[in-house]
């Protein structure tokens, strides 16, 4: 999340002034969020939970930065995705708690992500799809909750474009509008849903 953040503050240093209140707000998250798994990493012993938690720390400052990036300026460095992946399935291939179902799971929606939904939305969201359904995979979910998540952002969209009148009467939107945020809330909620019940 630094790295990204120094990158952007360097190409885009005269759109940040006027959004101080949207770093405060991801900077306070990502420490309180960082503090909360640290203590769980000095707690376990075992490399497994460790190496997990660090992915797991490292996701969540790629997709604050992602989110950021989306908001500002509607441009994500490539390098957030790659990195998440790049975590995400070496955690897989780790990953004691994978059956070949979650593994099918994620193949196909990877699958309709890139091929399909890319002509619905932005390919970046298509890759925050595919990164967040990667992150609950490695978390034991499959694809039911990869769709739940989907529709769950989706519903967000929808409402927030219509509480803001910026749906058309063909149901389109009349302006673009950053999805990251949506994305990242909905994967907060099938989280919360499935850790507390």
């Amino acid at each position: 999340m630094v790295l990204s953040g120094v990158i952007a503050f360097y190409e885009h240093n005269d759109k940040l002034v006027s959004h101080k209140w949207l770093f405060a707000i991801c900077y306070t998250c990502g420490c309180i969020s960082g503090v909360w798994f640290l203590e769980y990493c000095v707690t376990y012993e075992d490399t497994y939970y460790r190496l997990m938690i660090i992915v797991t720390l490292t996701f969540i400052g790629l997709l604050a930065s992602a989110v950021m990036m989306d908001l500002l300026w509607q441009e994500i460095y490539e390098f957030v995705w790659v990195v998440s992946a790049i975590g995400g399935g070496i955690c897989l291939a780790a990953c004691r708690n994978v059956t070949v179902g979650i593994v099918i799971s994620l193949a196909l929606y990877f699958l309709m992500q890139e091929t399909i939904m890319k002509y619905v939305y932005g390919i970046a969201d298509c890759h925050a799809f595919c990164c967040c359904a990667l992150f609950m995979a490695v978390n034991g979910l499959a694809l039911e909750y990869y769709v739940l998540h989907m529709a769950i952002s989706w519903l967000m969209l929808t409402v927030s474009q219509l509480i803001c009148k910026n749906v058309d009467y063909k149901l389109k939107l009349k302006k673009p509008v950053a999805m990251i945020p949506h994305i990242a809330s909905g994967l907060i909620v099938v989280t919360a849903f499935v850790h507390f019940p």
